[in-house]
């Protein structure tokens, strides 16, 4: 009943800033998350992403589990577990961050004092374009392997949502691009129509 209740929220959501500030927040109480980040690219992501690529990916939404916005957000992630979702295209649970060997070469893990993580990518179109990441620095297991199957249905629903708000916007913009130019043809209408009386 929660995932139902979620994906009618989320399909509810039209503004692109308000849809992805729901997807985080709702991530984190999905999921009993400290905080959460969601990174976008407005490009597909190849096979062959590159620290380059992950460097062009900005955080879109970093929020704590209170709802409040956390300040220097790219500071504040693990981008070595984001470029490793993103090149591998796997979602990545850790229930131990510190002392996970597959995060061992990642300074961030100590730096940032992680103790649990998921992370997922976000496909629209079968393509990734954005990586999803929850984590906790209080508590270690905090998610479970279970978690990550309901994870990655709300990432996919979560995808969905901004596809279509996405798509919503390229309409406002092409509905905002054609009321200009009636305008613009409005008004040359009336100047070739002064000139003709003028000429008149």
């Amino acid at each position: 009943r929660a995932f139902a209740r979620v994906t009618r929220e989320l399909s509810r959501e039209t503004d692109a800033q308000a849809l992805f500030q729901l997807i985080v927040d709702t991530a984190i109480g999905l999921l009993g998350g400290e905080r959460g980040f969601l990174l976008q690219s407005d490009k597909a992501l190849t096979e062959e992403a590159t620290l380059s690529s992950l460097d062009a990916m900005s955080v879109h939404v970093a929020r704590s589990f209170d709802g409040a916005d956390i300040a220097l957000p790219r500071t504040r992630v693990s981008l070595g577990i984001v470029k490793r979702v993103l090149e591998s295209g796997a979602p990545l649970v850790s229930l131990d961050a510190g002392q996970d060997q597959r995060l061992e070469e990642y300074a961030s893990i100590e730096e940032l004092q992680l103790k649990s993580v998921i992370c997922l990518p976000v496909r629209v179109d079968g393509e990734v374009r954005g990586v999803l990441l929850v984590d906790n620095r209080l508590k270690q297991g905090a998610f479970e392997e279970e978690d990550l199957e309901i994870a990655e249905l709300f990432a996919d629903q979560a995808a969905i949502a901004m596809q279509n708000a996405r798509r919503l916007d390229e309409l406002k913009l092409h509905a905002e691009r054609v009321e200009q130019s009636r305008k613009e043809i409005v008004a040359l209408n009336a100047e070739l129509g002064r000139k003709v009386r003028d000429q008149g």
